[in-house]
């Protein structure tokens, strides 16, 4: 009764002519011999299951501790997670002790599930990008191998069409970005399967002043340079004949833009040095 509710690591087992007999320990000392029957077993090697996959450690898991063994317990404890933060760690095996899942990962130890997780971060993005490989390539309601996870359609569907990226999320299978067509969200791509041809830092600093051309009047400008009909901001008519200064430049796919102070980009051709 000295150890009810104590957790009793065993060591060895025998069997006697007078019954069957497991050595324990607790907390690290060995204490002595019990009969089997006077012990209830929540966790023996038998229980484990080979499993697959990454993980990542959860913001703000990093001090949860790794063991040994899928317990608790001082005495299997190998320390804090703190080193293995932001790396991506391998999945061997997982088992259910009482009502918590635990994962053994690769060169650390057996972890409590929550302390894991699949997704690194999930962050917003603002690029654009075309489909680069297309063949047998899914689109997905959520990264691949996450919570919630199906194929919404194939990613060839999109070839050729400008794909303004919303968000990137870095998991245990790779990069994946969530996309946009038009006005549509349509889920989630591998970021390998496409080619970024747009983010900011593609642009530099640009000083000058500028006349919208009188025979371009028509076209557009729009908040970022791409001619996506979802970001455009109006026509280039409602400049008139005034001087527009430009801040920024950026060469997209082979053409230039600038970028009209407080107002957005639109193609070089379609602005003037002389009014």
């Amino acid at each position: 009764s000295a150890y009810a509710g104590k957790n009793l690591r065993i060591l060895r087992e025998a069997q006697t002519s007078s019954g069957s007999y497991y050595q324990f320990s607790v907390g690290g000392k060995p204490i002595g011999w019990v009969e089997t029957k006077a012990l209830g077993i929540f966790y023996q090697t038998s229980m484990e299951k080979k499993a697959t996959g990454a993980r990542y450690i959860v913001r703000g898991k990093e001090g949860q501790h790794a063991y040994t063994l899928p317990v608790a317990e001082a005495a299997v404890n190998k320390g804090p997670l703190t080193k293995w933060k932001g790396k991506r760690l391998i999945v061997q095996r997982e088992v259910t002790v009482g009502k918590e899942k635990w994962l053994l990962l690769q060169g650390v130890g057996w972890v409590k599930a929550t302390n894991v997780t699949t997704v690194l971060y999930n962050k917003p993005m603002t690029a654009y990008a075309k489909v680069k490989l297309a063949k047998g390539k899914k689109v997905w309601s959520n990264p691949y191998n996450t919570s919630g996870y199906k194929v919404v359609g194939a990613l060839s569907r999109f070839t050729g069409k400008d794909l303004r990226i919303l968000r990137e999320a870095q998991t245990g299978n790779g990069l994946y970005y969530q996309v946009r067509v038009s006005n549509k969200t349509i889920g989630w791509v591998e970021a390998k399967n496409v080619a970024v041809f747009y983010n900011p830092r593609m642009e530099k600093k640009e000083k000058g002043t500028r006349f919208v051309n009188a025979r371009k009047k028509k076209q557009a400008y729009y908040r970022m340079p791409v001619a996506d009909a979802a970001i455009c901001c109006g026509k280039l008519q409602k400049f008139g004949r005034k001087r527009v200064t430009i801040d920024r430049k950026a060469t997209i796919k082979g053409q230039q833009w600038y970028r009209i102070k407080g107002a957005g980009w639109t193609r070089a051709v379609n602005l003037s040095t002389r009014r």
